[in-house]
């Protein structure tokens, strides 16, 4: 994935992610969970399930195919 058409801020929280391997949504701060929504519909993150349930509470990275 190419990030270099990312805003600054979204471009730090992707590598983030990237480098944490995945990130808890409730620690984000308003701003930060305004980028993710941005990611997760440009389709450079996704949102993770927990292995307890259905509901999801992670962001991780998606997979380039």
């Amino acid at each position: 994935m190419n990030i270099l058409n990312l805003e600054e801020s979204s471009a730090v929280l992707y590598r983030k992610i990237k480098e944490k391997g995945r990130l808890s949504i409730g620690r984000l701060s308003s701003a930060e969970l305004l980028d993710a929504i941005k990611l997760n519909n440009e389709g450079y993150i996704k949102l993770d399930r927990t292995r307890k349930g259905n509901v999801s509470r992670f962001l991780v990275v998606k997979e380039e195919v």
